[in-house]
Protein backbone atom coordinates (compact mmCIF):
# COMPACT_ATOMS: atom_id res chain seq x y z
CA UNK A 1 0.00 0.00 0.00
CA UNK A 2 2.11 2.47 0.97
CA UNK A 3 4.63 1.87 -2.29
CA UNK A 4 1.31 2.32 -4.36
CA UNK A 5 0.61 5.23 -2.72
CA UNK A 6 3.78 6.73 -2.67
CA UNK A 7 3.92 6.64 -6.53
CA UNK A 8 0.95 7.59 -7.16
CA UNK A 9 1.51 10.63 -5.14
CA UNK A 10 5.28 11.12 -7.28
CA UNK A 11 3.53 10.52 -10.57
CA UNK A 12 0.15 12.60 -10.52
CA UNK A 13 1.69 15.28 -8.30
CA UNK A 14 -1.11 14.77 -5.82
CA UNK A 15 -0.24 16.86 -2.71
CA UNK A 16 -4.16 16.12 -1.24
CA UNK A 17 -3.37 12.79 -0.22
CA UNK A 18 -1.38 12.28 3.25
CA UNK A 19 -0.14 8.58 3.91
CA UNK A 20 -0.48 8.04 7.37
CA UNK A 21 1.85 4.62 8.94
CA UNK A 22 1.02 3.22 12.40
CA UNK A 23 1.30 -0.40 14.23
CA UNK A 24 -2.07 -2.03 13.79
CA UNK A 25 -4.23 -0.88 16.62
CA UNK A 26 -7.30 -1.90 14.70
CA UNK A 27 -9.40 0.32 12.47
CA UNK A 28 -10.75 2.64 15.16
CA UNK A 29 -7.55 4.33 16.49
CA UNK A 30 -6.45 4.27 12.66
CA UNK A 31 -9.44 6.57 11.67
CA UNK A 32 -8.53 8.62 14.53
CA UNK A 33 -4.84 9.25 14.02
CA UNK A 34 -6.12 9.98 10.42
CA UNK A 35 -8.47 12.64 11.69
CA UNK A 36 -6.29 14.47 13.68
CA UNK A 37 -4.35 14.99 10.39
CA UNK A 38 -6.79 16.10 8.28
CA UNK A 39 -8.80 18.74 7.25
CA UNK A 40 -11.80 20.03 5.23
CA UNK A 41 -15.48 21.06 5.83
CA UNK A 42 -16.92 17.38 5.84
CA UNK A 43 -15.74 14.12 6.95
CA UNK A 44 -16.24 10.25 5.20
CA UNK A 45 -14.99 7.41 6.01
CA UNK A 46 -14.17 5.05 2.88
CA UNK A 47 -12.34 1.37 4.24
CA UNK A 48 -9.95 -0.28 2.77
CA UNK A 49 -11.93 -3.13 1.40
CA UNK A 50 -14.80 -1.03 -0.05
CA UNK A 51 -15.19 1.81 -3.34
CA UNK A 52 -17.03 4.66 -3.60
CA UNK A 53 -20.38 3.94 -5.38
CA UNK A 54 -19.79 6.30 -8.18
CA UNK A 55 -17.47 8.37 -9.17
CA UNK A 56 -19.46 11.38 -8.70
CA UNK A 57 -19.68 10.32 -5.24
CA UNK A 58 -18.63 13.63 -3.74
CA UNK A 59 -20.01 15.95 -5.78
CA UNK A 60 -23.67 14.27 -5.19
CA UNK A 61 -22.91 14.51 -1.77
CA UNK A 62 -21.40 18.37 -1.37
CA UNK A 63 -24.69 19.03 -3.18
CA UNK A 64 -26.82 17.08 -0.42
CA UNK A 65 -25.36 19.14 2.15
CA UNK A 66 -25.94 22.55 0.12
CA UNK A 67 -29.45 21.69 -0.67
CA UNK A 68 -29.87 20.21 3.66
CA UNK A 69 -28.14 22.57 5.31
CA UNK A 70 -29.95 22.24 8.56
CA UNK A 71 -28.61 18.33 9.22
CA UNK A 72 -25.18 17.04 10.91
CA UNK A 73 -24.91 14.44 8.10
CA UNK A 74 -26.56 12.14 5.72
CA UNK A 75 -26.06 8.16 5.00
CA UNK A 76 -27.63 6.06 2.38
CA UNK A 77 -27.85 2.62 0.97
CA UNK A 78 -24.93 0.16 0.26
CA UNK A 79 -24.40 -1.38 -2.93
CA UNK A 80 -22.78 -5.07 -1.96
CA UNK A 81 -19.45 -6.70 -3.96
CA UNK A 82 -18.06 -9.70 -3.40
CA UNK A 83 -14.69 -10.40 -2.90
CA UNK A 84 -14.41 -9.42 -6.80
CA UNK A 85 -15.62 -6.34 -6.80
CA UNK A 86 -19.00 -7.75 -8.44
CA UNK A 87 -22.46 -6.43 -7.09
CA UNK A 88 -24.90 -8.78 -6.07
CA UNK A 89 -26.94 -7.09 -4.11
CA UNK A 90 -28.22 -4.37 -2.60
CA UNK A 91 -28.16 -3.31 1.27
CA UNK A 92 -31.05 -0.80 1.96
CA UNK A 93 -30.82 0.74 5.44
CA UNK A 94 -33.88 2.00 7.08
CA UNK A 95 -35.00 5.54 7.25
CA UNK A 96 -34.02 7.71 9.69
CA UNK A 97 -36.58 8.33 13.40
CA UNK A 98 -35.56 10.93 15.32
CA UNK A 99 -37.56 9.76 17.95
CA UNK A 100 -37.73 7.37 21.87
CA UNK A 101 -38.81 4.81 19.76
CA UNK A 102 -35.55 4.08 18.08
CA UNK A 103 -33.55 4.87 21.11
CA UNK A 104 -35.56 1.84 22.32
CA UNK A 105 -35.61 -0.51 19.07
CA UNK A 106 -31.59 -0.48 19.94
CA UNK A 107 -31.76 -2.38 23.20
CA UNK A 108 -34.31 -4.55 21.64
CA UNK A 109 -32.12 -5.43 18.82
CA UNK A 110 -29.07 -6.15 21.21
CA UNK A 111 -27.43 -2.87 20.41
CA UNK A 112 -27.08 -3.16 16.92
CA UNK A 113 -26.20 -0.20 14.83
CA UNK A 114 -29.81 0.38 13.42
CA UNK A 115 -28.20 2.58 10.50
CA UNK A 116 -24.60 2.52 9.11
CA UNK A 117 -21.51 3.90 10.34
CA UNK A 118 -20.76 5.00 6.32
CA UNK A 119 -22.10 8.34 7.04
CA UNK A 120 -20.99 11.98 5.61
CA UNK A 121 -20.95 14.71 8.10
CA UNK A 122 -19.89 18.07 9.15
CA UNK A 123 -16.36 18.49 10.23
CA UNK A 124 -17.67 19.98 13.72
CA UNK A 125 -19.88 17.40 14.06
CA UNK A 126 -16.95 14.80 13.35
CA UNK A 127 -14.40 15.93 15.28
CA UNK A 128 -16.86 15.84 18.32
CA UNK A 129 -20.36 13.73 18.42
CA UNK A 130 -19.30 11.13 15.41
CA UNK A 131 -15.54 10.85 17.60
CA UNK A 132 -16.94 9.89 20.99
CA UNK A 133 -19.51 8.10 20.00
CA UNK A 134 -18.64 5.81 16.90
CA UNK A 135 -14.65 6.09 16.98
CA UNK A 136 -14.27 6.21 20.67
CA UNK A 137 -16.61 4.58 22.59
CA UNK A 138 -17.34 1.98 19.67
CA UNK A 139 -21.19 2.94 19.49
CA UNK A 140 -23.91 4.52 16.82
CA UNK A 141 -21.99 7.48 15.58
CA UNK A 142 -25.80 9.41 16.01
CA UNK A 143 -26.93 8.29 19.64
CA UNK A 144 -25.54 10.77 22.54
CA UNK A 145 -25.78 8.06 25.27
CA UNK A 146 -24.52 9.94 28.15
CA UNK A 147 -27.87 12.65 27.33
CA UNK A 148 -29.78 10.06 25.54
CA UNK A 149 -30.16 12.49 22.44
CA UNK A 150 -29.46 11.56 18.82
CA UNK A 151 -28.26 13.71 16.07
CA UNK A 152 -30.05 15.58 13.27
CA UNK A 153 -29.26 12.85 10.20
CA UNK A 154 -31.09 12.13 7.36
CA UNK A 155 -30.92 9.55 4.75
CA UNK A 156 -29.75 11.06 0.91
CA UNK A 157 -31.62 9.07 -2.42
CA UNK A 158 -28.05 8.07 -3.58
CA UNK A 159 -25.99 5.14 -2.49
CA UNK A 160 -22.73 5.64 -0.90
CA UNK A 161 -20.34 3.04 -1.05
CA UNK A 162 -20.04 -0.58 -2.72
CA UNK A 163 -19.39 -2.65 0.58
CA UNK A 164 -17.21 -5.86 0.05
CA UNK A 165 -19.33 -8.56 1.83
CA UNK A 166 -16.75 -11.89 2.02
CA UNK A 167 -15.37 -14.93 4.72
CA UNK A 168 -12.19 -12.73 5.57
CA UNK A 169 -14.47 -9.36 6.56
CA UNK A 170 -13.68 -7.68 9.84
CA UNK A 171 -16.64 -8.74 11.52
CA UNK A 172 -16.62 -12.64 11.08
CA UNK A 173 -13.18 -13.04 12.75
CA UNK A 174 -12.95 -13.49 16.19
CA UNK A 175 -11.55 -10.76 17.24
CA UNK A 176 -13.47 -8.40 15.34
CA UNK A 177 -16.71 -10.24 16.79
CA UNK A 178 -15.51 -9.25 19.84
CA UNK A 179 -15.07 -5.55 19.68
CA UNK A 180 -18.29 -4.98 17.70
CA UNK A 181 -19.95 -6.63 20.35
CA UNK A 182 -18.29 -4.80 22.88
CA UNK A 183 -19.86 -1.50 21.33
CA UNK A 184 -23.11 -3.12 21.20
CA UNK A 185 -23.36 -4.70 24.83
CA UNK A 186 -21.92 -0.94 26.43
CA UNK A 187 -25.47 0.42 24.57
CA UNK A 188 -27.20 -2.41 25.69
CA UNK A 189 -26.02 -2.07 29.35
CA UNK A 190 -26.84 1.70 29.46
CA UNK A 191 -29.93 1.67 27.31
CA UNK A 192 -31.16 -1.11 30.53
CA UNK A 193 -30.93 1.99 32.64
CA UNK A 194 -33.92 4.43 30.50
CA UNK A 195 -35.87 1.99 28.88
CA UNK A 196 -37.64 -1.52 29.98
CA UNK A 197 -39.30 -3.59 27.37
CA UNK A 198 -41.80 -5.93 28.66
CA UNK A 199 -41.53 -9.74 27.59
CA UNK A 200 -38.45 -8.83 25.76
CA UNK A 201 -37.55 -12.78 24.04
CA UNK A 202 -40.80 -12.59 23.08
CA UNK A 203 -41.43 -8.89 21.18
CA UNK A 204 -37.40 -10.19 19.69
CA UNK A 205 -38.85 -12.95 18.34
CA UNK A 206 -41.61 -10.59 16.80
CA UNK A 207 -39.32 -8.32 15.41
CA UNK A 208 -37.38 -11.36 13.95
CA UNK A 209 -40.37 -12.53 12.07
CA UNK A 210 -41.11 -9.06 10.86
CA UNK A 211 -37.68 -8.55 9.72
CA UNK A 212 -37.65 -12.13 7.90
CA UNK A 213 -41.28 -10.73 5.41
CA UNK A 214 -39.65 -7.46 5.33
CA UNK A 215 -42.73 -5.62 7.17
CA UNK A 216 -40.22 -3.79 9.74
CA UNK A 217 -42.27 -0.70 9.13
CA UNK A 218 -45.10 -2.13 10.06
CA UNK A 219 -43.50 -3.50 14.05
CA UNK A 220 -44.70 -1.65 16.98
CA UNK A 221 -42.42 -2.06 20.19
CA UNK A 222 -44.23 -1.61 23.17
CA UNK A 223 -41.62 0.18 26.31
CA UNK A 224 -41.55 1.68 28.89
CA UNK A 225 -39.05 5.00 30.01
CA UNK A 226 -38.14 3.46 33.18
CA UNK A 227 -35.37 1.23 34.22
CA UNK A 228 -35.27 -2.44 33.48
CA UNK A 229 -35.09 -4.53 36.48
CA UNK A 230 -34.08 -7.68 35.59
CA UNK A 231 -30.63 -6.79 33.62
CA UNK A 232 -28.87 -10.12 33.85
CA UNK A 233 -32.19 -11.90 31.56
CA UNK A 234 -31.46 -9.40 29.13
CA UNK A 235 -28.33 -9.35 28.82
CA UNK A 236 -27.87 -13.37 29.26
CA UNK A 237 -29.69 -13.28 25.94
CA UNK A 238 -27.64 -10.82 24.02
CA UNK A 239 -24.66 -13.10 25.18
CA UNK A 240 -26.30 -15.80 23.72
CA UNK A 241 -27.13 -14.56 20.45
CA UNK A 242 -23.20 -13.83 19.77
CA UNK A 243 -21.11 -16.34 21.86
CA UNK A 244 -21.22 -19.99 22.64
CA UNK A 245 -20.96 -21.04 26.39
CA UNK A 246 -17.79 -22.13 26.39
CA UNK A 247 -16.80 -18.88 24.94
CA UNK A 248 -18.09 -17.03 27.37
CA UNK A 249 -16.15 -19.44 30.09
CA UNK A 250 -13.19 -19.09 28.62
CA UNK A 251 -12.99 -15.18 27.95
CA UNK A 252 -12.11 -13.50 31.39
CA UNK A 253 -13.96 -9.95 29.97
CA UNK A 254 -16.91 -11.70 28.67
CA UNK A 255 -17.45 -13.99 32.06
CA UNK A 256 -16.30 -11.26 34.63
CA UNK A 257 -18.96 -8.92 32.79
CA UNK A 258 -22.01 -10.99 32.47
CA UNK A 259 -21.20 -12.22 36.33
CA UNK A 260 -21.38 -8.90 37.48
CA UNK A 261 -24.70 -8.21 36.15
CA UNK A 262 -25.50 -11.95 37.11
CA UNK A 263 -25.21 -10.59 41.02
CA UNK A 264 -25.58 -6.81 40.10
CA UNK A 265 -27.67 -6.91 43.66
CA UNK A 266 -24.84 -7.14 45.42
CA UNK A 267 -24.22 -4.89 48.30
CA UNK A 268 -20.06 -5.14 48.20
CA UNK A 269 -18.09 -2.55 47.49
CA UNK A 270 -14.23 -2.00 46.48
CA UNK A 271 -11.59 0.46 47.65
CA UNK A 272 -9.25 1.69 44.78
CA UNK A 273 -6.67 3.41 46.38
CA UNK A 274 -4.39 6.64 44.40
CA UNK A 275 -1.61 4.08 43.92
CA UNK A 276 -3.58 1.49 42.27
CA UNK A 277 -5.10 3.76 39.98
CA UNK A 278 -1.70 5.21 38.99
CA UNK A 279 -0.96 2.32 37.39
CA UNK A 280 -3.85 0.73 35.82
CA UNK A 281 -4.02 2.26 31.98
CA UNK A 282 -7.46 3.63 31.02
CA UNK A 283 -9.38 1.62 27.81
CA UNK A 284 -11.50 2.56 25.49
CA UNK A 285 -13.91 1.16 22.85
CA UNK A 286 -11.56 1.76 20.85
CA UNK A 287 -8.95 -0.36 22.69
CA UNK A 288 -10.96 -3.49 22.46
CA UNK A 289 -8.37 -5.42 20.13
CA UNK A 290 -5.70 -4.62 22.18
CA UNK A 291 -7.75 -5.88 25.80
CA UNK A 292 -8.28 -8.96 24.20
CA UNK A 293 -4.90 -9.79 22.89
CA UNK A 294 -3.61 -8.98 26.82
CA UNK A 295 -6.06 -11.14 27.88
CA UNK A 296 -5.80 -13.89 25.14
CA UNK A 297 -2.14 -13.81 25.96
CA UNK A 298 -2.46 -13.86 29.85
CA UNK A 299 -0.27 -10.35 30.07
CA UNK A 300 -3.14 -8.32 31.08
CA UNK A 301 -2.25 -6.14 34.47
CA UNK A 302 -3.05 -7.35 37.72
CA UNK A 303 -4.82 -4.30 38.21
CA UNK A 304 -7.20 -5.06 35.60
CA UNK A 305 -7.21 -8.87 36.67
CA UNK A 306 -8.33 -7.76 40.36
CA UNK A 307 -11.51 -5.44 38.77
CA UNK A 308 -12.32 -8.42 36.71
CA UNK A 309 -12.19 -10.94 39.41
CA UNK A 310 -14.55 -8.50 41.63
CA UNK A 311 -16.54 -7.50 39.01
CA UNK A 312 -17.67 -11.58 38.76
CA UNK A 313 -18.60 -11.20 42.48
CA UNK A 314 -20.26 -8.42 41.90
CA UNK A 315 -20.31 -4.65 43.85
CA UNK A 316 -22.30 -1.35 43.65
CA UNK A 317 -19.82 0.88 44.87
CA UNK A 318 -15.89 1.99 44.01
CA UNK A 319 -14.16 3.83 46.61
CA UNK A 320 -11.72 5.97 45.97
CA UNK A 321 -9.09 8.28 47.67
CA UNK A 322 -8.97 11.58 45.53
CA UNK A 323 -11.13 12.97 43.50
CA UNK A 324 -8.63 13.48 40.42
CA UNK A 325 -9.43 9.45 40.28
CA UNK A 326 -13.08 9.96 39.49
CA UNK A 327 -12.93 10.73 35.87
CA UNK A 328 -10.24 7.86 35.52
CA UNK A 329 -12.59 5.07 36.87
CA UNK A 330 -15.30 6.18 35.23
CA UNK A 331 -13.80 5.51 31.97
CA UNK A 332 -13.12 2.15 33.14
CA UNK A 333 -16.24 1.04 34.81
CA UNK A 334 -17.22 2.62 30.63
CA UNK A 335 -15.36 0.90 29.30
CA UNK A 336 -16.51 -2.73 31.36
CA UNK A 337 -19.86 -1.57 30.27
CA UNK A 338 -20.68 -1.13 34.20
CA UNK A 339 -20.45 2.65 34.81
CA UNK A 340 -24.34 3.40 34.61
CA UNK A 341 -24.26 0.81 37.62
CA UNK A 342 -21.65 1.42 40.16
CA UNK A 343 -21.27 4.77 42.70
CA UNK A 344 -17.96 6.29 42.77
CA UNK A 345 -17.27 7.50 46.06
CA UNK A 346 -14.07 9.61 47.77
CA UNK A 347 -13.13 7.59 51.17
CA UNK A 348 -13.98 8.96 54.07
CA UNK A 349 -11.13 10.17 56.02
CA UNK A 350 -10.38 8.16 59.22
CA UNK A 351 -10.67 9.62 62.52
Amino acid sequence: TEKVINNFIKIKKEKRIKLINQENKDQLNAIINAASKSSGDYYFILHSDDLFSTNDFLEKAIDFMNKNKDIDGFYCNLIKIDKNGKEFDKQIIENYNNTKDTIAMMLLRHGKNMYVDVTFVKKEIFLNQYMQNYLIWNGPFWLCLKDNKMLNIKKAPFPSIKYRVFEENYVNNSMGKLCVFNGEIRVSTSLLKYYYIPFYNFQYFLFRVFRKFNMLDKFKLFYKEQETKNKYKIIKTIFKDTFTKEEIINNLFLNSLINFYKNINSNKSIVLNHNFLNKIEVYYGKDMRIFKKLIISNKISDEYKYVLNEMKKGFQTIYIEKDEDYEKIYDICRFLCIENYVKIEKLKPRN
